[in-house]
């Protein structure tokens, strides 16, 4: 019996396999590097430049904070972040 049932299920196996490969030709590898070609590469300071207007909508929004309080708290933060970061950011372009 327990000689069968291993025989079964590994029959099983194989037909569940070639079942999923006749069905779909593309490999998780595939299907990963067909997703990642769709996604548009962005900068980090791209990126975060998204960030830091998210921040800016929640603080007026939420916080309440009027403008000129706002623009003060992003300069903080930003003069606050560490030099690697800066960097990245500026690129040699902007100032500390």
């Amino acid at each position: 019996m327990t000689a069968h049932t291993t025989i079964v299920f590994s029959r099983y196996i194989l037909l569940s396999l070639e079942n999923r490969q006749s069905k779909d030709p593309r490999s998780v590898c595939a299907i990963f590097h067909a997703v990642c070609q769709d996604l548009d590469d962005i900068s980090f300071a791209y990126a975060f430049g998204l960030i830091i207007d998210v921040l800016k909508q929640c603080a007026l929004d939420y916080l309440h904070m009027s403008l000129a309080a706002m623009l003060e708290f992003v300069k903080q933060f930003l003069d606050d972040l560490p030099l690697s970061i800066k960097e990245r950011l500026c690129n040699g372009v902007c100032e500390s």
